[in-house]
């Protein structure tokens, strides 16, 4: 996906319209941050399809490509859910993370991958996690921070079979499994039970600091922006070996999904650490796929970079009066009649 894979700083952090936060750094070693992260909201045109997604992907070190990988998961993934939103929750995961997975390994054939995790709120009153590799959820309540998750690694096999002390070694920190395995893939559903604590999206550069001392710093932070911006930097100024990058997931997230939204046609908004992408219009689907390679069917994209500029640009044949969008009349005479049914905005945060 061009979007996720474009120029960006080696930090940066962003809050997504009050269903949560996220934050990246490249840390001091990497010379490339291949973590991926997205908040996105999905509006149907019947109100039971709408969903609220948190995705993180962290691309595999010492296979190829792991910034590209990390953003085909996330992007096949999503598509998934959109195109699959009428099946249950648990289904659609499970089918969208198989499409992900397929999607990596017919390019890359396990030389190639990236590790999943997700949340995901529906208005149908559903809340599931979903988790592959050494990625992580977690949960804080009462001030304490607890991993939700097992990592998909001999490490962790090892600890079952009560070899702890193999399982910080070298070898226990291969992964047993990720996006681009191929056949055998088995990811984790993971129930998100009180919807009134907060929840944790995390890569390894980031959870790697402990729950203490991510326990610490949650506590003492005003709201989830400034707890994904702090964890971030502690994370930085730490270690900083590896890329660190959290997503903050706000409670109470079945209340939020059923918020009313009012949209005359479905809506995808995307949010990483460093802007936001909306999409709007019955081709919804075939255009956020061609923002995996494919130009979408726009007149043009212009991104805003450095403040919070915001820019929308209408489908070919339109155009905006009045605070509505209306047709253009003017237009050539024996040419393709416009398709007005999409709306692109793309806005870029402040990135360092």
């Amino acid at each position: 996906m061009k979007w996720l894979n474009r120029p960006t700083g080696t930090y940066g952090f962003n809050e997504a319209r009050g269903l949560g936060a996220l934050a990246t750094c490249i840390g001091n070693v990497r010379s490339e941050n291949q973590d991926r992260a997205i908040v996105a909201r999905f509006t149907g045109r019947v109100v039971l399809e709408g969903f609220i997604f948190f995705g993180l992907c962290d691309g595999i070190g010492g296979l190829r490509d792991g910034a590209t990988c990390a953003s085909r998961g996330l992007a096949m993934f999503l598509a998934g859910m959109v195109r699959n939103r009428g099946t249950d929750l648990g289904r659609r995961l499970v089918t969208s993370a198989d499409a992900a997975n397929a999607d990596i390994f017919q390019d890359y054939h396990e030389n190639g991958g990236a590790t999943l995790s997700a949340v995901v709120a529906t208005a149908r009153g559903e809340l599931l996690g979903i988790n592959v590799g050494d990625s992580r959820i977690y949960r804080r309540a009462g001030g304490v921070m607890a991993a939700m998750t097992l990592d998909d690694n001999i490490g962790s096999q090892l600890r079952l079979l009560g070899r702890g002390d193999a399982a910080g070694s070298p070898l226990g920190r291969q992964l047993t499994q990720f996006l681009g395995i191929g056949k055998g893939l088995e990811p984790k559903i993971i129930p998100i039970g009180g919807t009134e604590a907060t929840h944790f999206l995390t890569s390894d550069g980031i959870h790697g600091l402990g729950e203490r001392i991510l326990s610490e710093v949650a506590v003492s932070a005003p709201n989830l922006t400034e707890t994904a911006r702090r964890i971030t930097t502690v994370a930085k100024w730490c270690k900083g070996s590896d890329n660190g990058t959290i997503v903050s997931i706000a409670p109470n997230l079945l209340h939020i999904v059923k918020e009313p939204i009012w949209e005359p046609l479905e809506m995808l908004e995307v949010w990483d650490s460093f802007g936001s992408l909306s999409i709007a219009g019955d081709r919804l689907l075939s255009t956020w796929r061609g923002y995996q390679g494919v130009a979408p069917a726009v007149a043009d994209l212009s991104v805003q970079k450095g403040g919070s500029e915001q820019r929308t640009t209408y489908a070919k044949g339109w155009q905006k009066k009045g605070g509505a969008k209306k047709k253009n009349k003017k237009q050539t005479i024996g040419a393709e009649k416009p398709q007005p049914e999409l709306d692109v905005q793309i806005t870029e945060g402040p990135a360092s």
